[in-house]
């Protein structure tokens, strides 16, 4: 569109100005101009060598940079589906699901390796904290963080989560079985035993069985990966750069550096 003193003034520059400053492009031309005559007459009046200057030379190649060979090319749209499928197939579970339970789950843990005699100590204790639960008036999901926290339990180690619950994750299959057959708020489990140990759930919420294909979900996925894909492209283009030129860094030099 224009060049003053060597610095080229681009159609996208013009674009972005008349934008910002709600103007006309020929108002955002002849502004653009005068910001650039103004830079330079900065240049000769100060020195080209003056640190300030140099900085602010090397801050204004840098943002133009940016705005000519990244900015163009890391919108929404640039976003390969390749990348975007991956990440669907990655997150799958969340989009191709049979029914799924909301719980709150209480444990006694023991894990597959726990010997005999300490097991039979967790699994009176979980019968134990089964009888608490079953005698207390509330029947609420929220009560299960009451318990945890309760003298009687606050240091027996339970373990507690609140999760969404197919027929087989995230827990076993035995308390995916015994979670499908919960219907409404406040129905419960029996004590539901596993390799990993004992297990209380309760019911707070569902939603149906899902069957969600890529292309209904793809920009959502979009929007939502985006702003990690693009810092991502703006790390690769950083290490691209590096990669032609050596760098020297000293980290043991930080302590002379005072903030302002």
């Amino acid at each position: 569109m224009a060049r003053v003193a060597d610095m080229p003034i681009f159609a996208s520059d013009v674009a972005r100005q008349a934008r910002a400053g709600r103007e006309s492009a020929r108002m955002a031309l002849d502004r653009l101009v005068r910001i650039e005559l103004l830079a330079d007459g900065a240049r000769r009046s100060i020195g080209a060598d003056a640190p300030d200057l140099a900085q602010a030379r090397a801050s204004a190649a840098v943002e133009r940079l940016l705005e000519h060979d990244f900015e163009p090319h890391a919108r929404p749209e640039d976003v390969p589906d390749a990348e975007l499928r991956t990440l669907y197939d990655a997150s799958r579970d969340s989009f191709v699901h049979s029914r799924l339970v909301q719980v709150a789950i209480l444990s006694v843990f023991t894990g597959p390796a726990m010997k005999a005699a300490p097991r039979a100590l967790q699994a009176e204790r979980a019968r134990q904290l089964k009888a608490f639960i079953d005698a207390r008036p509330s029947r609420s999901a929220d009560d299960f963080g009451v318990v945890r926290h309760d003298p009687a339990w606050a240091d027996k180690d339970l373990g507690i989560a609140h999760t969404w619950h197919s027929e087989d994750k995230p827990y076993s299959r035995e308390v995916g079985r015994a979670v499908q057959a919960l219907r409404q708020p406040g129905d419960t489990t029996e004590l539901v035993t596993d390799e990993m140990g004992f297990h209380i759930a309760r019911y707070m919420a569902e939603r149906p069985a899902e069957d969600i294909p890529f292309e209904a979900v793809r920009e959502k996925l979009r929007a939502g990966f985006h702003g990690r894909w693009r810092a991502n492209r703006f790390t690769q283009l950083a290490d691209e750069m590096t990669a032609h030129h050596e760098v020297e860094r000293h980290p043991e030099r930080f302590a002379v550096v005072t903030p302002d």
